[in-house]
């Protein structure tokens, strides 16, 4: 399970230099905008189901 993390990291890591180097200054800008607003949704979310879990609810 280690290995599979650190090959998502490096592939992570791989795209976010490509992104740097094609991509223009304000492109750029708006790329790490979308990342973070898809972290935050992904993040919420995930708190959305640990509350349901607790509760009781079973999706």
């Amino acid at each position: 399970m280690l290995g599979r993390m650190l090959k998502v990291l490096l592939l992570a890591l791989v795209l976010a230099g490509i992104f740097k180097w094609l991509l223009a200054p304000d492109q750029r800008a708006r790329v790490n905008e979308f990342t973070g607003t898809v972290a935050r949704a992904l993040l919420l979310g995930s708190v959305i189901i640990l509350v349901l879990y607790y509760l009781g609810v079973s999706l």
